[in-house]
């Protein structure tokens, strides 16, 4: 699973296709650079005399809620096919999992 995720990001990353926004899931930054890119756009905002309004939404299991055909459609839109493209969709299709805590 590593070897395919660092082959996408490595794809994405060649052909232009991660916003700079994009702090999730990336190497070199977190929630904590995420905050401190945003605060600094909010400060510059502020600074130029302009106003600031935020919403803050939170998705309740967003990635449980994917749906596995939109998103083997958006990997092809990128690029994404072929070997690795048919790994994904396997990995997808017809799996259950579980969880196991203390045996139960």
């Amino acid at each position: 699973e590593t070897v395919v995720r660092d082959n996408i990001l490595n794809h994405l990353k060649e052909n232009d296709l991660l916003s700079d926004k994009q702090h999730g899931f990336r190497e070199g930054r977190s929630c904590l650079s995420n905050l401190l890119t945003t605060l600094e756009d909010w400060t510059s905002i502020l600074d130029d005399g302009d106003c600031v309004d935020v919403a803050y939404l939170d998705f309740k299991k967003a990635f449980d809620l994917v749906s596995h055909k939109h998103l083997l459609l958006k990997l092809q839109k990128y690029g994404i096919n072929g070997q690795v493209g048919n790994w994904i969709k396997a990995f997808l299709e017809n799996r259950k999992q579980r969880v196991v805590i203390r045996g139960q």
